[in-house]
């Protein structure tokens, strides 16, 4: 949590201390107007801005999201990650409510931290592991953003640790993360896959599909959209495989960063196949996400790490199973031999 927050807190310091940073406030943005009214001056961004502004009008809003509907570009869409809203919603408006989401972000990403670490004493590694977790770029952009993904992941994280002992608590968790952000379910199904906790992916994926369903009755439709369809809107996040790299270009450093995280991803599921089977799917499943994002989400190497925010710690985990491996082989073959010769030892020359 140390390490997140010094890394949570640098916009926020960069802008003479300005927590508005981290809503990251679009010029265009529908959510500038009730931020400014908040928050009055925020810096901008010369587009429409981030996810995190999204969510700071939907906390304002809570519990009638309806009032949010001005203040928010694809209603329905964003109230569908709906976990970090309300978590800020609590809190008051302007400062605090901003501070509070990134502080929510840096207790995600400790949570996680300590997540990884009992994966990792489960594989018979140091739990210290788990701090690459502070360092993953797909988290860090997280925190630094006010976003949501922090959240899930931790979510989603415990919920793998959970679901062979205790399905239904996973379930619960995994569900949670699914409604932090949508693209977590991978967790649900690398834990139904992996771990054959079929009835904590169930809860997962019932909760998604059954909040998805209410707020599709309950909310009214965008007008700021060209479509209202949720499906239709996760879809169009997606394409061809690697047409998205290719747009923005085989050479360019967002497609070296995903490249990078996809060898990470595929390498540390090849290595934790045996002992962790739930997360080697979990990241084969995020790594299939890379390949088939869109241009919007690859012109962006922030937004490719947060596809795979796993990539980086399970790398640093697998590492630790491939170097324990490594050693306890050799001290098996080790202790064989030591064992022969002190046979040959006890038995004299008449043996040879």
């Amino acid at each position: 949590m140390a390490v997140a927050g010094i890394l949570a807190v640098r916009p926020i310091v960069a802008n003479d201390g300005d927590v508005a940073a981290v809503l990251r406030v679009g010029r265009y943005s529908a959510s500038r107007a009730v931020v400014e009214q908040d928050l009055p001056d925020p810096p901008m961004t010369d587009d429409y801005g981030h996810d995190g502004q999204q969510f700071y009008a939907l906390a304002r809003a809570f519990p009638d999201l309806a009032d949010a509907e001005d203040d928010v570009d694809k209603l329905r869409y964003r109230s569908r990650r709906i976990v970090l809203p309300v978590l800020a919603a609590p809190f008051p408006d302007g400062a605090p409510r901003a501070w509070a989401m990134v502080g929510w972000n840096v207790v995600a990403i400790g949570a996680a931290a300590v997540a990884m670490g009992a994966l990792a004493r489960r594989c018979g590694v140091t739990p210290w592991v788990g701090l690459a977790v502070a360092v993953s770029p797909g988290l860090v952009d997280s925190a630094q953003g006010a976003l949501a993904d922090a959240p899930a992941v931790a979510l989603a994280l415990w919920g793998v640790v959970l679901c062979r002992t205790r399905p239904w608590a996973a379930g619960v968790l995994l569900a949670l993360g699914g409604l932090a952000r949508e693209t977590t379910l991978t967790a649900a199904a690398g834990a139904a896959l992996g771990a054959r906790a079929w009835r904590s992916a169930a809860v997962a994926v019932g909760a998604v599909v059954a909040w998805t369903a209410v707020i599709t009755a309950w909310l009214p439709p965008s007008d700021k959209t060209n479509t209202n369809n949720l499906v239709v809107d996760l879809l169009d996040q997606v394409s061809v495989p690697f047409t998205g790299w290719a747009a923005v270009g085989w050479t360019s450093g967002e497609a070296m960063v995903g490249a990078l995280l996809l060898v990470c991803s595929l390498g540390a599921a090849w290595e934790l196949r045996h002992r962790l089977p739930e997360l080697a799917w979990w990241l084969v499943l995020d790594a299939a996400l890379l390949v088939v994002a869109d241009q919007g989400v690859a012109s962006r190497a922030a937004n490719l790490a947060r596809v795979a925010p796993l990539a980086l710690p399970a790398a640093v985990l697998a590492l630790g199973v491939a170097r324990r491996r490594q050693r306890d082989g050799t001290t098996t073959t080790d202790q064989v031999q030591d064992s022969r010769q002190q046979a040959g030892d006890r038995s004299g020359p008449a043996t040879t």
